[in-house]
């Protein structure tokens, strides 16, 4: 998700610079931050990383492709493509790097997603996958939004996320599973209040406790642009929440769950 671009003149061309960040702290199997930074002038991308996953940078190539298709008369611009790789050292240890990114999305109706898949070891101690999905569906009444994470490193770390919306207006039912806090899971069910902008979920949560009443909280009509989703269980060993705001610039995640600890922010 881009969060800024800058235009910068020099002899007469024209560079498009485009910027990137993101800051990731979980305490679950032991406290662990990363947080890292891309920059993409022209065709050339930069990488910076640091965190108790690694420390280093890289450099390579991104290359951007529109998507269109034949409407009649009309060749429209249905989505775009990124494919990026890049190349680099991390010295914490010592190591050579890489890094590889497929994004894509698709930006007309009915349906629309957007997807981006890095492989590599670049600012991991180990080869690893990040991939992160959204799809909106909307057909009259008919409503469908979801949402996922996954997130693992080989021989170390592995942890996912799903949500999922299914709405028919004004009723809606939603899921959502998580193991970035431990194991965590809300099936509940409620209205869309469209007029207010929000709806309310009343159903049940799941941790290592055991079940218990689980209450939502989210967005009356979900998109690719602006979404967002809470969800809260009253426990034993004190409350467990998560909860998930995406923007065109960015997204932050939160979550806490019988100690354990999440928080992600991205642009």
């Amino acid at each position: 998700m881009k969060r800024f671009a800058v235009i910068i003149l020099i002899l007469g061309f024209t560079i498009s610079v485009f910027a990137d960040g993101s800051f990731r702290t979980f305490i679950y199997q032991g406290p662990q931050w990363m947080t890292s930074y891309s920059q993409k002038i022209g065709n050339i991308l930069l990488l910076e990383t640091l965190g108790t996953t690694g420390v280093g940078g890289a450099i390579g190539f991104s290359n951007t492709t529109i998507d269109r298709q034949q409407v009649g008369f009309l060749n429209l611009m249905v989505g775009k493509t990124t494919y990026s790789a890049a190349i680099g050292i991390d010295i914490s240890p010592l190591t050579p790097v890489g890094y590889f990114e497929y994004e894509t999305m698709r930006t007309i109706a009915p349906i629309f997603y957007d997807l981006d898949l890095t492989l590599g070891n670049y600012g991991l101690p180990n080869f690893g996958v990040d991939f992160n999905g959204r799809t909106q569906f909307v057909f009259s009444n008919l409503s469908l939004y979801a949402q996922t994470h996954f997130y693992l490193v080989f021989t170390s770390d592995l942890q996912d996320m799903t949500d999922i919306e299914i709405g028919y207006s004004p009723i809606k039912g939603s899921f959502l599973s998580t193991t970035e806090v431990g194991n965590l899971y809300f099936l509940t069910g409620g209205f869309e209040f469209k007029n207010l902008g929000f709806s309310i979920d009343l159903g049940a949560g799941f941790n290592a406790n055991g079940i218990g009443p689980g209450i939502g909280i989210s967005a009356a009509q979900q998109s690719l642009e602006n979404s967002w989703t809470i969800r809260f269980m009253p426990s034993n060993s004190g409350p467990a929440v998560y909860a998930i705001f995406t923007s065109q610039s960015g997204r932050l995640t939160v979550g806490y769950n019988m100690g354990s600890v999440y928080l992600s922010v991205e642009d």
